[in-house]
């Protein structure tokens, strides 16, 4: 009787391997190698392909799709009035926020990163990142008084949605225009800042190297991506104080309240009129 058993399983597996010929393989995640953050399933050119693609994005979004759109319907920059310029500026953060959260799906979704660990806000035990993100907030000062330093010897230069802009708008005292700004720079910038320099390339980075080169590297590309000489300075020294806090705790979610509680602080002294923005 269980004769017949050899023969079923004999035709199921040419089935199969004539099936095998009209339907592809779903892609198979390769072993992850160990990083000295979190494993790491992907190498450097899978990382490079992302930031690339990434700063792409970044670039076009606000140099080339929201200046061309701007222009299409007639209207300047200049003409903007205080609300309209934060009500762009925060369509243009959401823009980027999409577009990160985008890139990094579709480079990566095939390696189930959050299986291993990855993008994770790890907000339990409170223990774990309650006192490494008190640290952080402790080098505010010091992150302040550099970028002060580095307003003093170098000129201005927002650029067309820096913190020139940011500024003049918080100058002009509208609620309104203060709540829009403060969305940006309180929820979403830290956000998608967080995702793309600390959530990814810094572990990306730290399957090669020891996790201080590798928060160095990821703190240098944070501080170039921002196209600013005058905030460059800060820019470096805040990627440490983020990496340096993601390093220790894995935790995105306390990377991104360090980086929003950077923000709200130097908003704040904008707001005040006291503040230089870093």
């Amino acid at each position: 009787m269980p004769a017949p058993a050899p023969r079923r399983a004999g035709r199921a597996g040419r089935l199969a391997a004539q099936a095998g010929g009209l339907v592809a393989p779903l892609p198979i995640s390769p072993d992850p190698m160990p990083g000295s953050i979190l494993p790491v399933p992907w190498g450097l050119g899978v990382a490079a392909r992302v930031m690339a693609l990434w700063l792409l994005a970044f670039w076009s979004l606000g140099y080339i799709v929201v200046p061309g759109a701007l222009e299409a319907f007639g209207i300047t920059r200049d003409a903007l009035s205080a609300r309209g310029a934060a009500a762009l500026h925060a369509a243009l953060d959401a823009g980027e926020l999409a577009a990160t959260a985008a890139v990094l799906w579709r480079c990566l979704r095939s390696y189930r990163p959050r299986a291993l660990g990855w993008f994770v806000a790890r907000w339990s035990p409170v223990s774990a990142w309650a006192g490494p993100l008190a640290a952080a907030v402790a080098c505010f000062p010091l992150v302040d008084a550099v970028a002060a330093a580095a307003h003093a010897a170098l000129p201005a230069d927002g650029g067309p949605w820096g913190a020139n802009l940011l500024e003049a708008a918080i100058a002009a005292g509208d609620p309104v225009t203060c709540g829009l700004y403060f969305a940006v720079v309180a929820l979403c910038a830290p956000a998608w800042e967080e995702a793309i320099f600390r959530g990814f390339l810094l572990p990306s980075l730290a399957r090669n190297l020891p996790a201080p080169a590798a928060v160095a590297a990821s703190s240098l590309a944070f501080a170039l991506a921002h196209f600013s000489p005058a905030r460059f300075a800060p820019l470096l020294l805040l990627g440490v104080v983020f990496g340096s806090l993601y390093a220790r705790t894995k935790s995105l979610g306390a990377a991104i309240a360090a980086h929003s509680l950077w923000n709200v602080y130097i908003f704040a002294q904008l707001v005040l009129g006291r503040g230089v923005m870093g």
